[in-house]
C-alpha cells in the first residue's frame, strides 16, 4: 500500500519552517530529522563498520556520536561553523576513530576517492531552499560533485531529508545516470518520530549509464520496492508519505471528531477505507487501542457506515481509540491476512504516550468463523508473532505464531468456554509432538506411570515455549520438579499470559537464557548442576541447514555430552528431532548415539517429527513393553505408541 487520503486539516508538513517551531521544545541538540534510533534501519543497510564515512554539515547533531557507540569507528565529520567543529571534537576526544574538521562541502580540502559513505542529515535541506536563487543551485551542484570526487567508486551518498518537490527534481537531474538512485521512507509513527523524513541513497557508478535506470522508492511500513518511472511518480508516492506524517501528527492527541483515510495497493486499487473514533471528554487519556475489521460487502451497515454507529462500535468494544477499517478489496477475504497486511499501519494509528497499553486487538464481525487477535508484537528473538484464538472443527484454541517463520505455531492450546470466557485446559495435549516425548516417562526405571502422586522426578524443557508440556507435567505429576529454558522472554511473558504458565508454583523454575549456555554450565560447574532425571529438548530451529528442529548447534559433539552430564546416570533423553533429508536424519542418529548407547527413534503419525529417545545404557524395551500396558493414570497413548518404537 502506498497512497493515503485523510479528512483534516492538512498543514505544510513538507516545510522545515513549520517542524522547526514544531520541535522548538526539544533540547540541543536540534535532532529533528530524527536520531541514530530512528535512521539506523536505513543507514545499517548501506553502511558497514568498516567503511570510512564523510558526515557533512554537522553541526551540533549527535548522529556522528551515536553512529560510533553503535559501532562505526571511521567517520570524518565537517562543518563550516569552527565553533561547532570546537565543541564536537571536545565532547568526542575519548572517541577513537572520530575526526571533527572545519570545511566547505562545496570546496572539499580532502582527497580524491577516499570515502566509502558521505552521509547529509539536513544540509541539503538547509542549503536548496524552495525559491533558490541561482547562486544557491549552482552551490548545490558544486556540493554533489565533490561528494561524487570523494566517493569510492560503488559507494554511497545518503542524503536525510523532508524530500521537498524542488530538491527531488534537482537531485533527480543532477545525479541521474552517475548514480544508481533509490529513495527510503523513514518509518514513524504516533509514538516516535513523526515527520515526514526520508533518504536519498545515490550510489556511484564505476562508468555513465547509457539508458534510464527507474528509481527504486522502499515504503515505510512493509520495506516493500515500487520502482519509479518518472518524476511525477515519484512526487506522488512521496506525497502520500507525508500526508501520513500529517496524519500521525494529528493522532498523536486525542481526536476531537472522527477522522478518516484510505489506503490503496500498489496495484493503485482501493484496499481499505478506514475512520479513527477516539472516546469523547475533557481531557480524556487513551489507554487502549484496537482495530475493527469490516469484511467486504457488509460497509453499508449501520454500526460501520454511519458516525454515529461507528461511535456506538467504538463503546461497545470498549476501546478508548477505535479504527475501523473497511474492505474495499473483494479478494481480500482471510482475516489474518487481512490482519497482516494492516498491521505495520495499525501500529501507527496507536495513540502516543506511555500510558498506552503496548497491544493492539484486532477484531471483526461476530460470527461462528471468528478469528480474535489478542496480541501481536515484535520479538527481538523470534520477530513478529501474533497471539490469537482460532476455531478449528467445533473447537476453540489458542495459539502462539512467529510469522517470521513461515507462519510456524509455536505453541497451542485447547480452550474451555465459560459464560464468553475462554481458559486454557492444560490436562489436554494438542501437540501430538508432546504425547510421543512423554513415552521417555514410561521407560524410566524408577517407573514413574505406576504411581504418579509420588513420583519425585527431576526434569528439564529446553525450549519451553508457551510452556504447555510444563503446565500437563506439574499437573499430573505433582511430586515433580520442572526447570525450564528460553531464549526469549517476550515467549515466557506470553506464556504465563495468554497460555496459564504456573511460573508462581514453586516446582516450576524458569530460566531467560541460551539453553546451550545453562546445559554447558550444568555439566561442568558442580556448584550449580542440575542433575535431571528426563531431559526434553524441544528447540526450534532453522531449515538453511536440512534441519528444521533443533537447530544444528544442539546436536555438536559437545552439546550432546553436556546432556549427557546433565542427566543422572539412568536419565532419559527426549529430543524433538525434525528434518526431510532422510541421509541427513541417519548421519544425526549416529552423532547422537555415540554419547548415549540406548537410542530409540518413534515416528510421529502425520507429521515429519522423530522423538528421539535416549539413554547411557541400553534399555529392555521388550520388558518395558510388557509392564506398560497396564492401565497407568496417564493417558493410555504412551502404552498405545510403545509398539511403535524402533532400536536405532
Amino acid at each position: 500500500m502506498k497512497s493515503v487520503e485523510k479528512s483534516f486539516e492538512a498543514h505544510d508538513f513538507t516545510s522545515p519552517e513549520f517542524w522547526k517551531k514544531f520541535f522548538a521544545e526539544r533540547g540541543t541538540p536540534f535532532e529533528w530529522y530524527g536520531g541514530y534510533d530512528d535512521l539506523s534501519v536505513i543507514i545499517e543497510q548501506y553502511v558497514t563498520p568498516k567503511n570510512c564515512v564523510l558526515q557533512i554539515g554537522c553541526g551540533n547533531s549527535e548522529l556522528a556520536t551515536e553512529m560510533y557507540d553503535n559501532g562505526f569507528h571511521q567517520i570524518h565529520s565537517i562543518d563550516t561553523n569552527a565553533k561547532v567543529i570546537k565543541q564536537q571534537s571536545t565532547k568526542n576526544r575519548n572517541r577513537s576513530g572520530l575526526a571533527f574538521s572545519v570545511d566547505d562541502a562545496t570546496k572539499l580540502t580532502l582527497a580524491d576517492l577516499t570515502f566509502d559513505v558521505v552521509l547529509d542529515k539536513g544540509t541539503l535541506d538547509a542549503m536548496f531552499p524552495p525559491k533558490a536563487t541561482d547562486e544557491q543551485k549552482e552551490m548545490v551542484s558544486k556540493m554533489f560533485s565533490e561528494v561524487a570526487r570523494v566517493l569510492k567508486p560503488l559507494g554511497r551518498y545518503l542524503i536525510v531529508t523532508l524530500a521537498q518537490e524542488h530538491i527531488l527534481d534537482f537531485w533527480l537531474k543532477e545525479l541521474s545516470g552517475r548514480f544508481i538512485l533509490k529513495v527510503h521512507k523513514v518509518k514513524n509513527s504516533t509514538r516516535g518520530l513523526r515527520m515526514p523524513v526520508f533518504v536519498l541513497v545515490a550510489t556511484k557508478l564505476l562508468k555513465p549509464l547509457t539508458m534510464t535506470r527507474p528509481i527504486d522508492f522502499v515504503n515505510s511500513n512493509d520495506t516493500s520496492v515500487t520502482p519509479i518511472s518518472s518524476l511525477d511518480e515519484l512526487f506522488e508516492v512521496v506525497k502520500a508519505e507525508q500526508q501520513m506524517s500529517s496524519l500521525l501528527h494529528y493522532l498523536a492527541q486525542p481526536l476531537k471528531e472522527e477522522t478518516s483515510l484510505k489506503l490503496w495497493g500498489s496495484d493503485k486499487q482501493e484496499k481499505y477505507q478506514v475512520y479513527i473514533v477516539d472516546k469523547e471528554g475533557v481531557a480524556v487519556k487513551l489507554k487502549s487501542y484496537g482495530v475493527f475489521i469490516v469484511p467486504y460487502g457488509r460497509k453499508h451497515e449501520f454500526l460501520y457506515a454511519d458516525p454515529k454507529g461507528r461511535k456506538e462500535l467504538r463503546s461497545n468494544c470498549k476501546k478508548d481509540r477505535l479504527a475501523i477499517v473497511h474492505v474495499l478489496d473483494k479478494l481480500m477475504q482471510d482475516f489474518i491476512e487481512i490482519q497482516d497486511d494492516l498491521n505495520p499501519y495499525a501500529l501507527q494509528w496507536a495513540p502516543a504516550g506511555k500510558h498506552v497499553e503496548h497491544r493492539h486487538q484486532f477484531l471483526t464481525v461476530g460470527d461462528d468463523n471468528t478469528v480474535e487477535v489478542l496480541e501481536t508484537g515484535n520479538s527481538e528473538v523470534n520477530g513478529e508473532f501474533v497471539v490469537k484464538d482460532v476455531e478449528i472443527e467445533g473447537e476453540f484454541r489458542r495459539q502462539l505464531v512467529f510469522l517470521a517463520s513461515k507462519n510456524l505455531i509455536q505453541s497451542e492450546v485447547l480452550l474451555k468456554v465459560d459464560e464468553g470466557r475462554k481458559f486454557p485446559m492444560l490436562n489436554h495435549l494438542t501437540s501430538e509432538h508432546h504425547e510421543v516425548m512423554l513415552i521417555a516417562l514410561g521407560l524410566h526405571e524408577s517407573k514413574p506411570l505406576e504411581s504418579l502422586d509420588t513420583a519425585d522426578l527431576q526434569l528439564g524443557i529446553l525450549g519451553l515455549g508457551g510452556g504447555l508440556l510444563a503446565s500437563y507435567l506439574l499437573l499430573h505429576l505433582p511430586k515433580c520438579k520442572i526447570i525450564g529454558i528460553e531464549l526469549d522472554p517476550e515467549v515466557v511473558r506470553i506464556a504465563e499470559s495468554y497460555f496459564a504458565l504456573p511460573t508462581k508454583d514453586p516446582r516450576l523454575e524458569v530460566r531467560v537464557v541460551d539453553a546451550l549456555d545453562y546445559l554447558q554450565v550444568n555439566a561442568h560447574d558442580d556448584s550449580r548442576r542440575q542433575r535431571l532425571d528426563i531431559l526434553f529438548v524441544d528447540v526450534a530451529g532453522g531449515e538453511a541447514t536440512g534441519i528444521t528442529c533443533p537447530p544444528p548447534s544442539f546436536l555438536t559433539d559437545q552439546a550432546l555430552d553436556n546432556m549427557k552430564r546433565s542427566l543422572k546416570p539412568n536419565g532419559i533423553l527426549a529430543l524433538n528431532f525434525v528434518t526431510r533429508d532422510q541421509s541427513l536424519a541417519g548421519k544425526t542418529r549416529g552423532i547422537v548415539q555415540k554419547h548415549f548407547k540406548g537410542l530409540y527413534s518413534m515416528s510421529v503419525a502425520h507429521h515429519v517429527n522423530e522423538i528421539l529417545i535416549a539413554s547411557a545404557e541400553e534399555l529392555d524395551i521388550v520388558e518395558l513393553q510388557k509392564t506398560i500396558k497396564r492401565d497407568y493414570p496417564l493417558p493410555k497413548m504412551i502404552s498405545q505408541r510403545l509398539g511403535n518404537m524402533k532400536l536405532v
